[in-house]
């Protein structure tokens, strides 16, 4: 009677542990790409004498004013990277937005948008294997770029899930193809 128990326990076992080791290279993909973002940061960092709060830009495909899901994706990683960095906070603008009504009468102040010194954006572009991420920070105060660098990040460290491509990228590139047609023949 007892043996059937313990079979049942190790199956058990061995279904976890399987998971877990199928689970590992997802989570460092994710270590990976936010421990190079965080390279890129303090390279920008370092170059300024100040912790800086930043808030997002816009990131974007190539030279594109759009972005794909790889946005969304980007934008987590950098928020784990910044988390870790010496030289950045974040300030998340969703935050304000859900905070308590009476506490925002009263540290409105403190906290608002206005606190916002920089702001963090980027252009990505597909380089084949490879996604190259280039990010500038861009200073408030005086307009000035604060500093950049770029990130090579390997498409088997993206989540199948995210596009790079924006949505419906493919169609506007035929519209746009198609009003050049139009505009030159007349």
């Amino acid at each position: 009677m007892c043996r059937p128990f313990s079979i049942d326990v190790r199956r058990r076992s061995l279904s976890s542990l399987l998971f877990f080791l199928l689970l590992i290279p997802s989570l460092n993909a994710g270590d990976k790409v936010s421990s190079d973002l965080i390279k890129a940061l303090d390279e920008i960092g370092r170059k300024h004498y100040e912790v800086l709060r930043v808030g997002f830009g816009n990131f974007t495909y190539e030279y594109s004013p759009l972005g794909g899901s790889f946005s969304r994706f980007l934008e987590e990683e950098l928020k784990t990277a910044i988390n870790r960095s010496d030289y950045f906070e974040l300030f998340v603008l969703d935050a304000l937005e859900n905070l308590d009504p009476a506490f925002k009468a009263v540290y409105g102040d403190l906290i608002g948008p206005e606190q916002v010194e920089a702001l963090l954006r980027g252009r990505y572009f597909d380089e084949g294997g490879k996604v190259r991420v280039s990010l500038e920070v861009i200073s408030f105060k005086t307009g000035y770029l604060v500093g950049k660098a770029e990130v090579m990040i390997d498409k088997k460290d993206i989540p199948e899930d995210f596009s790079l491509l924006p949505p419906d990228f493919e169609h506007a590139l035929e519209l746009d193809k198609e009003f050049e047609d139009v505009v030159g023949s007349s």
